[in-house]
């Protein structure tokens, strides 16, 4: 939900569809990269692949842009991972729902067509879209899975909560009065929601939405995307704490790696691995955004800046 909201927001305030495929890929790509590389190398230090140098720069060159080792291997088979002595499998098992990701950046343009025309008519066809979506959704199992790999790792079945953050921003200056200022209310129902499909429903607290997700499951997933979005439109003076440096991206792509070199060295059970784990994530995230994330998101607001300069000097032309 959060990205189908802001990624739809940077799509509508794209001049242009290569101007908005160059802000995603400075966004997701130089850090991913890195991030692979690194993953790879400790993964293959440890003995964990056993392929030729050729097969292993195929596998690599369909790995780095999709971020799936599935379609890489499924690509070129020839690649071959091996048991790692010290992971018990691949160092972070979170890459899968970038690839999602990515299948809905190539979508959007698609999905946001006919919105470009007519809001409501588009509305209509991103609900259709997320009807379909949700009905993938509800079939798959571990047999339709098996059966269908390809769709764990594309938007297909997770359209349907793409869609509802895509349509909260589509309509977001007629409903946004809903959500600013308002995250207790938000807050306070979706705790609410818990309980009652918990204690009189006998729905579980852990979401199911992968494997056919039930209604109760669609509601909880919404309520609770609107009230992060509420949170994030209410006490907006608390944004400035960090100072405009985001480390959500880097924790996402470097918090397993500590985590796996722990479990791999047998090391669990303890106190002290909740902030060994939270600092080696957080270091490796800072490392990422002031290195490499924040360098190349310069060279997106250069760009921007200069097709600005060159809009201002054309309408002065012209005047």
């Amino acid at each position: 939900m959060i990205s189908g909201f802001l990624i739809s927001d940077s799509y509508l305030r794209s001049t242009s569809l290569a101007s908005f495929a160059w802000k995603r890929a400075l966004r997701i790509y130089p850090a991913l990269i890195a991030n692979l590389l690194v993953l790879e190398l400790v993964f293959g230090a440890t003995g964990g692949i056993s392929t030729t140098a050729w097969a292993y720069a195929k596998y690599l060159s369909a790995y780095l842009p999709s971020a799936s080792n599935y379609f890489a291997q499924w690509v070129f088979p020839d690649a071959v991972y091996a048991k790692s002595w010290l992971f018990q499998g691949y160092p972070s098992g979170v890459l899968w729902t970038l690839t999602v990701e990515l299948s809905f950046y190539a979508a959007l343009p698609f999905v946001l067509s006919l919105a470009a025309v007519s809001k409501r008519a588009g509305s209509l066809f991103i609900l259709a879209l997320m009807a379909g979506s949700y009905s993938i959704a509800r079939v798959t199992d571990d047999a339709f899975s098996q059966a269908h790999p390809a769709l764990n790792e594309l938007v297909t079945p997770y359209f349907w909560i793409f869609g509802i953050g895509v349509l909260i921003r589509l309509w977001w200056e007629h409903i946004s009065r809903w959500f600013e200022e308002r995250a207790l209310f938000w807050l306070a129902g979706y705790v609410f929601l818990i309980v009652v499909s918990v204690a009189f429903l006998g729905e579980p607290i852990k979401l199911e939405y992968k494997m056919a997700p039930n209604i109760f499951t669609l509601v909880r997933v919404a309520v609770m995307g609107a009230t992060v979005i509420s949170l994030a439109y209410t006490a907006k003076s608390c944004a400035t704490v960090l100072h405009g440096n985001d480390l959500s991206y880097g924790l996402y792509l470097w918090h397993m790696l500590g985590v796996s070199v722990f479990i791999g060295l047998g090391i669990k059970g303890h106190w002290w691995l909740y902030p060994a784990c939270y600092g080696i994530g957080f270091f490796f995230a800072a490392a990422s955004w002031f290195l490499i994330e924040k360098p190349t998101l310069a060279l997106k607001r250069r760009r921007i800046h200069r097709s600005n300069l060159a809009v201002r000097r054309d309408g002065v032309a012209q005047a």
